[in-house]
């Protein structure tokens, strides 16, 4: 203890005389470490401390799969087969996710909801913060609900729970507990406000829709029964799924079940996970360009201190010694470091905010410092204590004892120390340069992606979804069809609107795509049947949306119900070189059939990379479209923007119980296709900033250094007659000597990755000669900067009081 006790006191007289040097170390070391720290807090709260049951090996998926799909999504009959078939094997529990309309005296908003079957909790093991969670018991009873602890601090200020009601689309609901905000459920990063009976739904007078058996919007869950296992419940479960088909051989004949185990990780997040941990190996190349920096530094003051730790040996201080003194140093610089993380690490709500998903529902993360994470900084605090230390250690070890004895602390800067000092910053250079191509080829993909044509309007459309109908008087379709006509009317009479229009969903919508499948010939299809992604509209939407006719008319009024439109490319590849005006198309699997009344120009739908545009089917709206949730698209004549309050001023005019979903410009609609390259863009570029920032710093201290060395230098080569402008060139160049071997093997790296990035990023394209320029421009901008105050420091040089120092 007294040895470790001297080493800490030795620590920080050493970090005391010099507090300059120390400031920038814990500085520099602090943004490696915060930024580590905020990234793999992120991981954890996603891939590590997983959702509820994802550290069982007894809980599963049960996920339901066919053509064309990947959510595993299920219906209700299909749930109800599944947990009938396994019930003496597995505990079953369903979630589903909808929207509702709380009102209150002041107004009608919209909340998002989970309704969960009777074991969901029991089966999740989850404990309420405060109250009671729903039990089988209230399968068939008044509903109540379990709200979030958000919800409830929030929205409820906190209110006792004794007699607290909500009224959720017209049914008074009793609020029986408080769920902790940490708690999130296995069906992703979705957090609802309330959680109800998923038995009972119709009590909430829900669409009739969610009952349809092709309507799959549950996720399942389920843990094995004791004594039983995987293969058991297989085996049940595909038996079950074989009974499906055997009874609907229409709508399930080529549908399959899944049993997952949830420590095998989802299928939808295993992707993400790769993702995820390539990210945390981005920033851990800035943490170790942090440590390259503070070697520098360090190695600078063993440079200076080469007489005190001559002296320390030769009073018998051993090569441990000495090491470990240097090691004490650097750990508690790191430690301070850490500390300042930690803070920065508190904010990671705040630091993360500009990468959330902009999805149209509420999504949370939880990024509490847990012990997880604490763990992680003391590690990284301990790697980043010890590494910054090992070239100083070694330079220290090397020293012999006469030279700065006799030289009287004056010391030669040695050219294997300033070529290590050198490689550092080559290595710097080449990190910061890897980092800044990266991030300018995904801000050239977001701003190519942001000017593409998607086909329709991209300035001059709101887009306002509704919310799907409440069954019971005065609702269901017909009140739903009566809501959006009087809406409609009502908004196409508004100053600045062009025109207004309905749908079932428009381009860039959040969900699970309609598919309709056709024939391939003119003959009904039989076996498997190719399908085209679908939209339901009603009059004038084409015009609405700018979508250009190509032959035929748009729906109206008077077109008949088996009347469709199909894109460009679908005409093209169904009909080469023939109108596709008054073509009979064979549509779905019960031998329906369409004419085609129009063609329409081709679209974008989901994505905004240039193989995205295709084919597509349009059908007049029917009258199941109006049991779930419409759209309604207004075209204006101004800037769209402003007229999103009108709009929802005449919503609630025309009906204050409609809770509206969204009411968003299409621009505002476009960030969530945009999302994962904004994202991307935004993560490079704050690495790059650090990485430069770090080479910046790192390339000042070499070049300030070797200045400080060749101050008498400078001062003979001016008495023989060297200018100041030569000198000062002299030393840009020294630094441009630095750079440049970074700089290449920067973009040699950079090219190589954009590469993979190409392969890996669907519409990205490889950086090109004009990024690599700019790169390159920026970086002899960082080397004129970095190198400029020692530039002018050595054209500044007195000769004679350089020479008299010496």
């Amino acid at each position: 203890m007294d040895v470790l006790r001297q080493d800490l006191l030795g620590a920080l007289r050493q970090i005391t005389a010099r507090p300059g040097v120390a400031l920038v170390a814990i500085l520099t070391l602090a943004l490696g470490i915060g930024a580590n720290t905020v990234a793999f807090t992120a991981a954890n709260a996603l891939f590590i401390k997983g959702a509820a049951g994802t550290d069982r090996p007894d809980t599963a998926w049960i996920m339901t799969s066919g053509p064309g799909e990947a959510t595993g999504a299920l219906s209700v009959a299909e749930f109800e087969r599944f947990a009938d078939a396994t019930r003496d094997v597995l505990v079953t529990a369903v979630e589903g996710r909808t929207s509702l309309a709380w009102q209150r005296p002041e107004a009608t908003d919209a909340i998002w909801g989970l309704l969960v079957s009777a074991q969901y909790f029991a089966a999740l093991e989850t404990r309420p913060l405060l109250g009671r969670l729903q039990g089988p018991e209230e399968a068939d009873a008044t509903p109540t609900a379990v709200v979030s602890e958000r919800f409830w601090r929030d929205r409820l200020d906190a209110a006792s729970l004794g007699g607290l009601t909500l009224v959720l689309n017209g049914v008074d609901v009793a609020i029986v507990g408080v769920l902790d905000d940490r708690f999130q459920g296995p069906g992703g990063l979705y957090t609802p406000d309330v959680w109800l009976p998923f038995e009972a739904r119709h009590l909430l007078g829900l669409p009739a829709a969610l009952e349809d058996p092709t309507e799959r919007w549950l996720t399942m869950v389920a843990r094995l029964a004791p004594g039983h296992h995987a293969a058991d419940a297989r085996g049940r479960l595909e038996a079950a799924a074989q009974a499906m088909a055997e009874a609907w051989p229409g709508t399930h004949a080529a549908r399959g079940v899944r049993f997952v185990l949830m420590q095998d990780g989802h299928p939808e997040v295993r992707g993400l996970r790769r993702v995820g941990w390539i990210a945390m190996g981005a920033v851990g190349l800035v943490l170790l360009l942090a440590c390259f920096n503070v070697a520098n530094l360090l190695l600078t003051r063993a440079v200076e201190r080469e007489r005190e730790m001559a002296i320390r040996s030769a009073i018998g201080a051993g090569r441990a010694r000495l090491v470990r003194q240097l090691a004490t140093e650097g750990l508690v610089l790191a430690t301070l470091a850490g500390a300042v993380a930690l803070v920065v690490a508190a904010w990671s709500d705040r630091l993360l905010s500009a990468f959330a998903l902009p999805a149209p529902i509420p999504q949370r993360l939880d990024l509490t410092l847990d012990t997880t994470v604490l763990g992680f900084v003391a590690a990284t605090v301990l790697v980043t204590g010890v590494l910054p230390t090992l070239a100083p250690a070694v330079h220290a070890l090397r020293v012999s004892l006469a030279t700065p004895l006799t030289a009287q602390g004056v010391s030669v800067w040695s050219p294997r120390t300033s070529g290590a000092r050198a490689a550092m910053v080559v290595i710097q250079v080449a990190g910061s340069t890897v980092f800044l191509t990266t991030a300018a080829l995904f801000v050239q993909t977001v701003w190519s992606a942001s000017g593409a044509d998607l086909g329709f309007e991209r300035e001059r459309l709101v887009v306002v979804e509704l919310p799907a109908p409440v069954e019971g008087p005065g609702g269901g379709t017909e009140g739903a069809r009566r809501f959006v006509d009087r809406l409609a009317a009502q908004v196409a009479a508004l100053p600045g609107v062009s025109g207004a229009a309905v749908a079932d969903r428009v381009p860039f919508y959040v969900g699970r795509p309609r598919l309709t499948s056709y024939s391939s010939t003119d003959a009904r299809c039989v076996d498997e049947c190719p399908s085209v992604a679908t939209y339901a509209v009603g009059p004038d939407f084409f015009r609405t949306m700018g979508i250009p006719l190509v032959e035929g008319t748009e729906f109206d009024r008077t077109t008949s119900a088996d009347g469709v439109m199909v894109s460009e490319s679908f005409a093209r590849a169904r009909w080469p070189g023939e109108s596709a005006v008054g073509r009979r198309l064979p549509l779905g699997d019960e031998g329906g059939t369409g004419t085609v009344v129009g063609v329409a120009r081709d679209t974008r739908h989901r994505r905004l990379d240039p193989d995205e545009r295709g084919a597509a089917l349009y059908v007049p709206l029917a009258e199941g479209d109006w049991r779930k949730p419409i759209t309604l698209v207004v075209g204006t004549d101004g800037p769209a923007a402003l007229l999103v309050q009108p709009i929802v001023a005449e919503a609630r005019a025309v009906d204050p119980g409609v809770a509206l979903l969204s009411v968003k410009t299409i621009r505002e609609r476009l960030r969530m296709p945009l999302w994962q390259w904004h994202a991307t863009s935004g993560f490079f570029t704050a690495c790059g900033a650090l990485a430069l920032a770090l080479a910046t710093i790192g390339l000042f201290g070499v070049v300030a250094c070797s200045v400080s060395r060749r101050v008498r230098e400078f001062g003979v080569r001016m008495a023989l007659g060297a200018t100041r402008r030569r000198l000062f060139a002299g030393v840009l160049a020294d630094g441009a000597r630095v750079v440049a071997p970074g700089l290449a093997l920067g973009i040699l790296g950079a090219a190589v990755l954009t590469r993979g990035i190409e392969a890996t990023f669907v519409g990205t394209r490889a950086a090109g000669a004009t990024t690599f320029m700019a790169v390159a421009a920026l970086q002899a901008v960082v080397v004129l900067a970095a190198c400029l105050v020692p530039a002018r420091r050595a054209a500044g040089v007195d000769p004679l009081v350089a020479m008299r120092a010496e």
